[in-house]
């Protein structure tokens, strides 16, 4: 993932002046983040796999981002980061990278029972602790939480803008985000 999608957005990133700081949760899913060593590369990659929610927000107050970019949103690290992101006024951006699996099923389906509720219950813990103690808006997150979770629907999730590379990625995505069309646009590609 880091070498087929963070990289080419790094190096755009990084001639344009921008840091780039990577949030993942490679040991709750018992991989690992580690990039091809052969490439130059200065990002800094932070494992928030059995970190706190506050250490999550200090890590947010350290590096002041002005923008948060998402590569996924269907899982409950993408729906947590996403609020944190909010909460701290940081503008977000969907980027659909043409890669999109099977969503007959609900997005919370577990393959892996034991690894799947050990993931659910850590980012479900962190999610409540954001609800109570720092949102403190609990209906209106209850209600983002659920609808992903039971209805499989991120629209009240939203980011702030979204970027299309495919318009059949757009066509199969864009009904889950339900976005004003002004919010999301594809690359120019003349």
């Amino acid at each position: 993932m880091l070498n087929g999608w963070v990289d080419p957005i790094y190096s755009f990133l990084k001639k344009n002046g921008f840091n780039l700081v990577v949030l993942h949760s490679t040991k709750l899913n018992q991989q690992s983040a580690h990039t091809d060593k052969s490439i130059s590369k200065d990002y800094e990659l932070i494992d928030i796999s059995h970190i706190s929610l506050k250490a999550i927000l200090q890590i947010f107050q350290k590096h002041k981002p002005v923008g948060m970019l998402a590569l996924t949103f269907r899982t409950l690290f993408d729906l947590l980061i996403n609020r944190v992101a909010q909460h701290c006024n940081v503008k977000t951006l969907y980027i659909e990278h043409g890669f999109f699996a099977d969503t007959t099923a609900l997005s919370f389906k577990m393959t892996d029972k034991k690894a799947s509720l050990i993931r659910y219950t850590n980012y479900v813990r962190k999610y409540v602790f954001f609800i109570i103690f720092i949102s403190k808006k609990i209906l209106p997150e209850l209600q983002i939480i659920f609808n992903a979770m039971r209805k499989n629907d991120y629209s009240k999730a939203q980011y702030d803008y979204a970027l299309f590379m495919l318009t059949t990625g757009f066509k199969r995505q864009i009904s889950y985000l339900n976005m004003n069309p002004k919010r999301y646009f594809f690359p120019d590609t003349h």
